[in-house]
């Protein structure tokens, strides 16, 4: 018998391999942040002691609030409140070290590296035995109705957001449900459309990510 097995026998992990392509960003920025020297402090790393994933995730769930309660955060706004988190962080950190990290951890969510264009990563898709790539944002950063520039997530930065909070799907949804609840009853019905539009399109890719 073969000892090499068909394309038929290969399972379809596709839906998981997105899934795990998305936190991408997230690896790359901790893997990378070493070579962030900080000449202030006798050459010792500027993220030293920051952790970058607890950074990044609350830089996302920062966006998706200012979407549910507002019309989003501004960047300097996202910058404000990821440097606050620095602070408690690294107490050490001078204010320009915190902005500067603040600012390092938005560009890797925005992939400013690569000029703002989306993530793209291979991955080996086993239905057809081939390399293919899979392209996503997880923030946008778009004007309102005032051209003030917002951000907010993607439905891929929500459900990068979701997919570590391991909800059950009915748990999911009482959390949609009591999002809206509060929306409305702060008379937010635009607010509470958008958010509702974005849960229905999240729960349509989740039954077509798991049939």
């Amino acid at each position: 018998m073969s000892t090499v097995a068909s394309l038929d026998a290969l399972l379809d992990l596709t839906p998981q391999q997105r899934n795990l392509l998305l936190m991408r960003p997230l690896f790359q920025l901790e893997l990378t942040k070493n070579k962030y020297s900080d000449a202030s402090s006798e050459g010792r790393g500027l993220f030293d002691g920051v952790d970058t994933h607890y950074m990044s995730l609350a830089a996302l769930t920062h966006m998706m609030e200012g979407t549910a309660v507002a019309v989003g955060y501004t960047q300097e706004e996202v910058v404000q409140y990821l440097g606050g988190i620095v602070t408690r962080m690294k107490p050490a950190a001078t204010a320009a070290q915190c902005r500067r990290i603040a600012e390092i951890v938005v560009d890797a969510l925005d992939n400013a590296s690569n000029n703002y264009q989306e993530h793209s990563y291979e991955f080996f898709h086993a239905p057809s035995g081939e390399i293919r790539a899979v392209k996503f944002r997880l923030t946008t950063h778009e004007p309102d109705l005032e051209d003030v520039y917002r951000y907010r997530p993607t439905s891929e930065g929500y459900l990068v957001l979701m997919g570590m909070l391991d909800l059950k799907v009915e748990d999911h949804q009482i959390l949609v449900e009591r999002m809206l609840q509060l929306l409305i009853e702060r008379g937010r019905f635009d607010q509470a459309y958008e958010f509702a539009r974005r849960a229905r399109m999240l729960s349509i890719e989740h039954r077509q990510q798991n049939p």
